[in-house]
């Protein structure tokens, strides 16, 4: 990322004196700083010296191993010839059974539709009752899933599995990437989202591998791959027990001794930190946004959620939708979810080993992209990610038109690994500008309903894409013309809409979105915040004479 060399009194002429006024306020606060000295460490400095309150974040993180085994399970079991045989209502001109593409249909909606209504309505339930309370929720619906999957024996009852599954993974990804940020140091943050991230592929990476094997040694026993969830599902019971509640929920509730209780287990044998100090800047990057989101009653509920599309946080949460949205729109669901259906449909004779190859590639990307995103930056990489993958689904909408030699569907496999790749920058990167861009107190609201639009688009290709596939449309390979389509405003939408957060506190980004400052610029823009604690450190070695940023002991 390209040092701030910008400074944002440049653009004081857009805005109004009490924008002005407001982005003055996010210097300084009843005395109290609104950036920590920490946040200038190196990013190695950083997981050294906060190692406890990042681990926090990674036992969170590999929750989502959970989230993505499940819900790949779902997706790929469908393929396999003794769940065909169970759950098949339709009779071939052969006289073997088929799965009718409404069903299919249906079994994609009500997850998604269940993922949707979780993903819009638990943030509230976890800003009023607590992070944990609802990490324990979302174990029981996730457990509820497991166990109606495990004991059903035709399709109405496999209905039943996805709509709490879809419940449970809704709240997970509206919840847990939200309490990793509050965590995570400024200089960590995308390191420690794409955790989630990267255990969430690797996820979806188990559930190709467990159908692989089992088509080789057990084709039609396909309840092995449902005992195989437990284990998983006991980890995330260890996990939701072990970790803290998060000092910013009890922050948003004044309860000041129960935040700096959890500070202190999370930071507190940090050398030269101060918990009263760090607390007071939590607390100032809440003060001014407490007018817009009450707790209360049910018209402050809703006027909360009413809020999220005023003022700068309607664009905060376009910020924060855009890349999600990109990755729906490119065909994850296609070449994701579906792969294997969709693979065996086009006539590929190994569906399952694809789709490992396109997981494969997904998993090393997000392991690489950890290491360097705090140095590349986010919006650099998401815009690359767009284009290449708009690129890759032209490629193969024009495979598809040319004919199915061999030739031609190994080149097949080739494209679809490089769009898994960059894939990965829209999708892992998505998913944190979610959790990063709205401001402290709007973040459960704004992730919640981004997570939730972008469900909502999801849902309508999980009902469309059965019947794209499927006769009588049967496009096949040449279903990547619709999403070169429809990625190809998107691409433009991200130049336009999405800033880089990469380095940035919650004060600094509040400070350049009270300025305006245009997205393409967030990432050379020095803000007042950077300048003050510039000079204060500047003061604190001139007068002891020794370097006022912390080093490695």
């Amino acid at each position: 990322m390209s040092a701030p060399n910008e400074d944002i009194s440049k653009y004081d002429s857009t805005y109004d004196e009490d924008a002005k006024s407001r982005v003055r306020a996010h210097q300084k606060i009843d005395g109290h700083e609104l950036k920590s000295e920490f946040d200038v460490l190196t990013v190695p400095q950083v997981m050294w010296k906060f190692r406890k309150a990042l681990s926090f974040g990674v036992i969170i993180g590999v929750t989502a191993l959970a989230d993505g085994y499940a819900g790949m399970i779902n997706g790929v079991i469908i393929a396999n010839p003794g769940f065909v045989k169970q759950f098949g209502t339709v009779t071939t001109p052969d006289g073997t059974k088929a799965l009718a593409p409404s069903i299919v249909s249906a079994w994609g909606a009500v997850q998604a539709a269940a993922q949707i209504l979780t993903s819009l309505t638990f943030s509230t339930f976890s800003d009023r009752y607590g992070r944990k309370v609802t990490f324990y929720t979302v174990w029981a619906l996730t457990a509820i899933s497991f166990v109606t999957f495990q004991v059903c024996t035709e399709w109405k009852l496999f209905l039943v599995s996805r709509i709490f599954g879809g419940a449970g993974l809704g709240a997970a990804q509206s919840l847990a990437p939200s309490y990793i940020c509050e965590f995570a140091p400024v200089r960590t943050r995308g390191l420690a989202l794409l955790v989630y991230y990267i255990c969430n592929s690797l996820g979806l990476l188990m559930g190709p591998v467990v159908m692989e094997i089992l088509s080789r040694t057990q084709p039609e026993n396909y309840k092995i791959a449902i005992y195989t969830q437990w284990p998983v599902l006991a980890y995330m019971a260890f996990a939701y027990l072990y970790v803290p509640e998060s000092h910013w929920f009890y922050a948003i509730h004044d309860q000041d001794e129960k935040a700096k209780k959890t500070m202190r287990r999370a930071y507190g044998k940090i050398e030269n930190y101060d918990i009263d100090t760090e607390y007071a800047i939590i607390k100032n990057t809440l003060m001014e946004e407490r007018a817009q989101n009450s707790y209360g009653t049910l018209q402050d509920v809703l006027k909360s959620y009413v809020a999220v599309f005023q003022g700068r946080n309607k664009w905060r949460l376009i910020a924060g939708t855009v890349p999600l949205m990109c990755c729906q729109l490119s065909g994850v669901n296609l070449f994701g979810n579906y792969s294997a259906y969709f693979f065996s449909l086009a006539g590929f004779s190994n569906p399952y080993l694809v789709q490992v190859l396109i997981f494969g590639s997904t998993l090393a990307t997000q392991c690489v992209t950890a290491f360097v995103v705090e140095y590349v930056g986010r919006r650099r990489l998401v815009f690359i990610g767009a284009i290449v993958d708009c690129i890759c689904c032209a490629v193969i909408g024009l495979i598809g038109s040319l004919g199915k030699t061999l030739v031609l569907k190994d080149f097949v496999i080739a494209v679809t690994m490089i769009w898994a790749v960059f894939n990965t920058f829209l999708g892992t990167l998505g998913g944190s500008y979610t959790a990063e861009a709205p401001s402290s107190r709007m973040r459960t609201r704004s992730a919640g309903i981004s997570q939730g639009g972008v469900a909502i688009i999801g849902l309508a290709l999980t009902i469309g894409i059965p019947y794209m596939i499927n006769p009588p449309a049967n496009l096949g390979l040449k279903s990547g013309w619709v999403f070169a389509g429809l990625m190809f405003p998107m691409c433009f939408a991200v130049y336009f809409l999405v800033p880089d957060f990469t380095g940035r506190s919650p004060s600094e980004l509040d400070e350049l979105w009270e300025a305006r400052i245009p997205a393409w610029r967030f990432h050379k823009t020095k803000t007042n915040i950077q300048l003050d604690l510039q000079q204060r450190m500047e003061y604190e070695k001139a007068m002891s004479g020794t370097p006022a940023v912390l080093t490695e002991d």
